[in-house]
């Protein structure tokens, strides 16, 4: 049953290295989890106000909850209607806290 979510921390790697793991992780536990969330610390010489490619991953959890949405209708976990309804509202809250997260990193800029 996929409704695990996990976080992961990365240190010490360079992107190369990070990118390389994160696609191995994923495929090899994509039966397992429905969401998986990597992190790495900022590195040495980025400032506490700039944005890194980290801080910017939550865009991809819209991606990932319809992957989710629409695998569980394949498996025929989910009915097609309740899918429909259940991405619909779940995509709206996802925008909405992207919203905020964006907002939140702009004020942090300032």
């Amino acid at each position: 049953d996929s409704t695990a979510m996990a976080r992961i921390e990365l240190r010490n790697v360079n992107r190369a290295t990070r990118r390389e793991v994160e696609q191995i992780v994923r495929r090899e536990l994509a039966d397992r989890v429905w969401s998986l969330e990597f992190f790495s610390r900022p590195e040495n010489g980025q400032t506490l106000g700039e944005a890194s490619s980290v801080e910017t991953e939550h865009l991809e959890i819209p991606a990932l909850f319809d992957e989710f949405v629409t695998e569980q209708v394949k498996a025929a976990r989910y009915t097609l209607e309740f899918a429909t309804n259940f991405r619909a509202k779940g995509m709206a809250k996802l925008g909405d806290a992207i919203e905020q997260v964006s907002l939140s990193l702009a004020e942090d800029e300032r």
